[in-house]
């Protein structure tokens, strides 16, 4: 049986972007196509599906081409609010204003206001060489808001209600490195974002040929794309999920204490992140609205997997500058033991001066990250090699994982009941749809033309 990520596996095939890049892609384009009218009960609050996603690899291992295969499939989709491609701050808190999606749910009408944002260089969305920082203010205020109200420099106000945002974005390692300060990470950004780093491509592809049932594919994918689409209501989980991730998130904080201090805020926000990742997969596998223990479970392999590379991502973030270089000098080590000091200093010398290099073999010896051993003869150089070879998780393809999914013969849980349509809703949202509901009384008039958008509104009807 296929569902949506065996489909786009089949679609990307003999592509060169690692499976891992079209993984998150894939769950970034679910993320956009379900929007605000998917959710899950989660005590007083409740959990959307909008996720900001970051494809992290050096230039070559086709980020971008990951990106723009979800991006089409999404674009498929009549409907589906986009961000422009390039935007600022103001352009962007523009196009969400405008950007009104009208869906029903539970019987009544719910509104909210989307923008979705495919981004091949996140350097020049996030600010450019300088980060702009009221955009990054923004990205971390709207993720989890009701309602986002901005004073406009003219003296009036834009209020958007209940804003939905997702993003799938591109960047270097070179530029986290450089540009994420430690002011970006603290102030929550980063902790609600997933870092996907990736070295190795799939395969090498000289000449990419279009499959002979190519368009066969598309239309299938597209098909499943449309079905996503029309996916509305809150999710259950199983008593199998439930138990599974009760007991994820009591070993959490000892997780956390496997890696550097700096991702402390991150795995603050793990669970949530883990809760839209398996609303995502599970609109991909079908329309049920059920997150059984399987669902759940690759939902946390998705963000384990990951997690892998996160000190790496991280490791210029902080005063010393030469922390980045440092661990890609043990990175190396990992990779092939046993280097000489001209073997390490070829690798690096693009980035470090000689001076910079000795400390950083210095600062490693020092805190025993590394030793050095005298050759055999005196012919030969003394080797580097690393003290404790680091334990990666074994290679995951998260997108064949994604593939085996299949629909649940798990239960709900009894007491996992549909939830009030008003609490989805911000109460400013609430009395908005009132004031509409009453002035469309008055007029007799409808305000959309059902399954497009109003032309003069900006209004999207997914009905």
């Amino acid at each position: 049986m296929s569902n949506f990520f065996s489909l786009y596996n089949e679609f990307v095939s003999g592509l060169e972007p690692p499976p891992n890049f079209h993984a998150w892609s894939a769950i970034g384009a679910i993320s956009a196509l379900v929007g605000k009218k998917c959710y899950i009960p989660y005590a007083q609050f409740t959990v959307f599906p909008n996720l900001y996603i970051v494809l992290v690899g050096t230039a070559g291992t086709r980020k971008t081409t990951a990106m723009d295969t979800a991006r089409s499939i999404v674009e498929s989709v009549e409907n589906v609010p986009m961000a422009p491609d390039s935007a600022t701050r103001e352009s962007l808190i523009d196009s969400m204003s405008k950007n009104k999606v009208i869906a029903e749910l539970h019987g009544k009408d719910i509104s909210y206001w989307q923008a979705s944002a495919f981004v091949s260089e996140l350097e020049q969305f996030l600010g450019g060489r300088h980060i702009n920082q009221s955009m990054v203010g923004f990205l971390t205020a709207i993720w989890d808001r009701n309602i986002f109200k901005e004073r406009t420099r003219r003296g009036g106000e834009v209020i958007i209600h209940n804003p939905y945002f997702s993003m799938v974005g591109c960047c270097t390692p070179n530029w986290m490195n450089d540009k994420l300060k430690q002011d970006v990470v603290s102030d929550g950004f980063t902790r609600r974002t997933i870092f996907c780093l990736e070295h190795e491509l799939a395969c090498m592809n000289p000449w990419p040929k279009s499959k002979p049932n190519h368009f066969e594919m598309l239309s299938r994918l597209t098909a499943e794309a449309q079905r996503i689409f029309q996916v509305r209501g809150g999710f259950d989980v199983t008593k199998e999920a439930f138990d599974l991730f009760c007991n994820r998130y009591l070993h959490m904080r000892d997780e956390a204490k496997n890696f550097s201090p700096k991702l402390e805020n991150y795995f603050s926000s793990k669970h949530i992140l883990v809760l839209k990742t398996a609303i995502c997969l599970s609109a991909g596998v079908d329309s049920s609205r059920l997150i059984d223990s399987t669902i759940m479970s690759t939902a946390f392999k998705f963000l384990d997997y990951t997690e892998r590379n996160l000190d790496n991502i991280f490791s210029g973030v902080g005063r010393n500058e030469l922390k980045a270089y440092a661990d890609e000098v043990l990175r190396q080590l990992n990779k092939n033991p046993g280097q000489t000091k001209a073997d390490l200093m070829r690798l690096s010398f693009d980035n470090l001066k000689s001076v910079e290099f000795d400390e950083i073999i210095e600062y490693l010896t020092k805190t025993n990250q590394i030793t050095v051993q005298p050759g055999q003869t005196v012919q030969d150089l003394p080797v580097f090699r690393a003290t404790e070879v680091k334990k990666l998780l074994p290679a995951e393809n998260l997108l064949e994982l994604a593939s085996q999914l299949r629909p649940s013969q798990e239960r709900k849980m009894e007491d996992s009941a549909a939830f009030e349509v008003a609490r989805h809703l911000a109460p400013a949202t609430v009395q908005h749809l009132t004031d509409l509901a009453e002035r469309k009384a008055r007029t007799g008039n409808g305000v959309l033309l059902k399954g497009k958008q109003s032309p003069s509104s900006g209004e999207f009807q997914t009905s």
